[in-house]
């Protein structure tokens, strides 16, 4: 692996005698210098064992070129005033185009606004579809980047790109299943937030028509509750908000359903003015203005 990993050993001190009963870093290079000297000892080799030792450093030779590469337009820019926009803007242009799948939304948005402001509006116009071509293999929350955490907006046509993607994807989990649970358990954890996230417009507004009695409304409520937490995480807000648009997409169809969905559409839009009671509406506690679950998986 590329991060070192722990193996039991001595360790020194600073006057270089050993101490017993601690861990210490081993790395790669140990690893290949124990195979080496075992087999110089046995007189002969394991080969598989040595092989895969080498490929670890090959590898991890490899991954370090990358991130530099990655590194290497900022390091221009932060570390001196010097005239070398076109340094700059190259290092920005090679990283795209050789290191496309190992760079997130909110990098490839700075390298193509940097340049677009530099003169080579060129160069960002041909850079996208390479940028978004690349992503290709990626799994589907890494298509959801509304919630990633990025401090800016991310490219508009890049968060097209990923959205249309996702509406592409098959969905490994029932969202609906997800849904349901959180609003009888009160709990959820941060990877199903993540899938929920990632849940298009479209497949709510299925979830919304397929859905009937308590697991409907339970299934809605779940979601919703999430945009009243104060506090609440990116994906959170993220599944509220998809939610919402697609109550209201379903509400838009036919003036029964807009009375159908009248408790959820609160500041969505006016409530129809003919609405059923209240004690008919009430399925448990997955009403409107229910207790919000407890986040238990975070």
């Amino acid at each position: 692996m590329l991060t070192p990993e722990l193996a039991p050993g001595p360790k020194s001190t600073p006057d270089g005698h050993p101490q017993g009963g601690r861990y210490r870093r081993r790395t790669n290079f140990e690893d290949l210098d124990a195979i080496l000297l075992q087999g110089l000892k046995a007189g002969g080799f394991d080969n598989a064992a040595l092989g895969a030792a080498l490929k670890l450093l090959d590898d991890r030779a490899r991954k370090n070129d990358v991130q530099a590469a990655i590194a290497q337009p900022w390091t221009i820019f932060r570390d001196s005033l010097a005239d070398n926009v076109g340094e700059f803007t190259e290092a920005l242009v090679q990283a795209i185009e050789k290191y496309a799948q190992e760079i997130d939304a909110g990098y490839a948005t700075s390298a193509l606004d940097f340049l677009r402001e530099l003169g080579r509006a060129e160069d960002a116009d041909r850079l996208l579809p390479v940028y978004i071509a690349a992503q290709a293999s990626k799994p589907r929350e890494f298509f959801e980047a509304r919630h990633n955490g990025f401090s800016q907006a991310i490219n508009p046509a890049i968060a097209a790109a990923f959205e249309e993607r996702l509406k592409q994807m098959p969905l490994a989990e029932d969202p609906a299943a997800i849904l349901i649970e959180i609003g009888n358990t009160r709990s959820w954890g941060p990877a199903k937030i993540a899938f929920l996230a990632s849940v298009s417009v479209d497949d709510y507004r299925a979830m919304l028509k397929r859905l009937t009695g308590h697991d409907l409304q339970v299934a809605i409520n779940a979601a919703l509750q999430f945009g009243d937490i104060h506090g609440i995480g990116d994906g959170e807000r993220e599944v509220a908000a998809r939610m919402a648009q697609a109550v209201r997409i379903v509400a838009e169809e036919n003036t029964l359903n807009r009375m159908r969905l009248a408790p959820y559409l609160r500041n969505n839009q006016d409530p129809p003015v003919a609405q059923a009671p209240e004690e008919f509406l009430t399925v448990n506690d997955g009403h409107p203005g229910a207790p919000p679950p407890v986040d238990e998986g975070a």
